[in-house]
């Protein structure tokens, strides 16, 4: 049945819960969103949520939700420069983000600025994301890309599990097969 196909297919973002996002600044409300989870839930055994924790408030209104069933793809930005300091910051956030989720696994990682992987200390990023996915923090790592240019060179240094990029009615340069 194509219907429930496509309910298999979808991952709910959440960057424009209970805040101002997009070409049209919507907003969705927490009552709204609830339902719309809710709706897919009897139609799926689960669904799929795509969060940051630089979305406002949105992981912890997702985990207030206390919803089971939820796949969390969630998104972190990794700013610091020494090794030590990069390990701490990393799991000081994959912490938070479980703690946050309670009853929910993370399903994927994803790096929210993946130009770090670019820099002299893209290595221990990586090896260190790498080594939380291999003890079972999360399933899927991967990078969220708006530089569509830059992505060869990240798909030629990592083995990555999933690369999120925009595409909508007014940003199609995926049409490109050669991209996709």
């Amino acid at each position: 049945d194509m219907k429930n196909k496509l309910y298999n297919k979808l991952i709910i973002g959440s960057a424009n819960l209970e805040q101002k996002y997009g070409v049209n600044n919507n907003e969705i409300k927490i009552k709204e969103f609830e339902k719309i989870i809710n709706f897919l839930l009897k139609k799926k055994e689960s669904v799929y949520l795509d969060t940051s924790s630089e979305y406002k408030n949105a992981e912890k209104i997702i985990g207030d939700l206390n919803i089971k069933k939820l796949n969390i793809i969630t998104k972190i930005k990794v700013k610091k420069k020494t090794k030590k300091s990069i390990e701490n910051e990393i799991i000081q956030k994959v912490f938070n983000s479980k703690k946050i989720f309670k009853n929910n696994k993370i399903y994927a990682l994803l790096i929210h600025n993946p130009e770090c992987l670019l820099s002299s200390n893209g290595k221990i990023i990586f090896n260190y994301l790498e080594k939380l996915k291999n003890k079972k923090y999360f399933k899927k790592l991967g990078i969220s890309v708006y530089d569509i240019k830059s992505l060869k060179k990240f798909t030629k240094l990592y083995n990555l599990d999933i690369i999120q990029l925009s595409y909508n009615i007014f940003d199609q340069r995926l049409d490109n097969k050669k991209i996709l």
